[in-house]
C-alpha cells in the first residue's frame, strides 16, 4: 500500500497531509509529480533564475520533518541559475510531494472503551487574560 503525501519541511511551519492511498505505486508517483507540477506552475521565473522540480532531495536525516515510513520518491521545487557549464541551486521550496510505503498491518489489539471522564475540552487558553488561579 502506498500513500501520496504533501508536507511542509520548514522548522516554523510543519504540515503533513495524506492525499490518498493506492496499491499502484506507479499511479502514486504520477499523482505526487502532478502535485509538484501544480506548485511549479505558481512560480515566476525571472531574468536570472528559473524553477524546476527535483527528486534529488538531500539526506532526510537533516530535514526538519520526514515520514518514518519508507519514501519511494519525493519531489521539491528548486530555484536555479545558470552557472559555468551547468546549473546551480539558489533555493528550494519547503513543500515536499512524496510517495511513502505503508505497512499492511491491521489493528487487532484489544482496546478499552473511551473514558469520557478523562477528557477535558472545557478550559481557558494560555493567553487568556482574566485568570484567577
Amino acid at each position: 500500500m502506498y500513500a501520496v503525501v504533501d508536507f511542509t519541511d520548514y522548522r516554523k511551519d510543519n504540515r503533513f497531509e495524506v492525499l490518498g492511498v493506492t496499491e499502484d505505486v506507479e499511479y502514486a508517483k504520477k499523482v505526487a509529480f502532478q502535485n509538484a507540477k501544480k506548485e511549479l506552475s505558481r512560480q515566476r521565473n525571472t531574468e536570472k533564475t528559473f524553477y524546476k522540480i527535483t527528486s534529488k532531495i538531500e539526506d532526510y536525516e537533516y530535514e526538519y520533518l520526514h515520514p518514518i515510513n519508507k519514501i519511494i520518491v519525493a519531489y521539491k521545487i528548486i530555484e536555479l541559475v545558470k552557472y559555468k557549464e551547468g546549473l546551480k541551486i539558489v533555493s528550494s521550496n519547503t513543500s515536499v510531494h512524496a510517495v511513502i510505503e505503508l505497512d499492511k498491518t491491521e489493528i487487532t489489539e484489544n482496546v478499552d472503551e473511551i473514558e469520557e471522564t478523562l477528557i477535558c475540552d472545557n478550559y481557558y487558553s494560555y493567553d487568556h487574560d482574566d485568570c484567577d488561579y
